[in-house]
């Protein structure tokens, strides 16, 4: 999958010319001016190094997202064919078995704690758990 970000394309431009500059601009400014620029550009280029490895970590999830939608709609796909459903009948089965066994786990959570602010605190430790 190829995807264009325009912000990752700048920043990866931008953090060259920065290398670009500290390589030039190495003592060749008059009057020790060179000195200047390695203290404001190695910074500059760090910068765009930690935003396009974020860029990177949140583009990866958006594919892997992206790679499971796919695999659970080829899977939805499989139950169409055996159940004789139509893709919609079985995305609203789904949909509704998923509340089905929310509704289950939290029943079962709630007997173990004493005020809802807790059930929410054990179902996001569950879920966590499960992921």
């Amino acid at each position: 999958m190829v995807r264009r970000n325009l912000i990752g394309v700048w920043l990866g431009v931008f953090g060259l010319v920065m290398v670009a500059f500290v390589y030039l601009f190495n003592d060749s400014l008059p009057f020790g001016f060179g000195l200047l620029w390695n203290p404001r550009l190695i910074p500059a280029i760090n910068l765009c190094r930690y935003f396009l490895c974020a860029i990177a970590i949140w583009e990866k999830q958006n594919i892997t997202r992206e790679l499971e939608i796919a695999r659970v709609a080829g899977s939805l796909g499989t139950i169409c064919r055996k159940t004789g459903l139509t893709e919609a009948a079985a995305k609203t089965a789904v949909h509704r078995l998923k509340g089905q066994l929310r509704d289950i786990v939290t029943g079962h959570l709630r007997e173990t704690v004493a005020n809802e602010e807790d059930l929410e605190v054990e179902l996001a430790e569950f879920l966590a758990l499960l992921r």
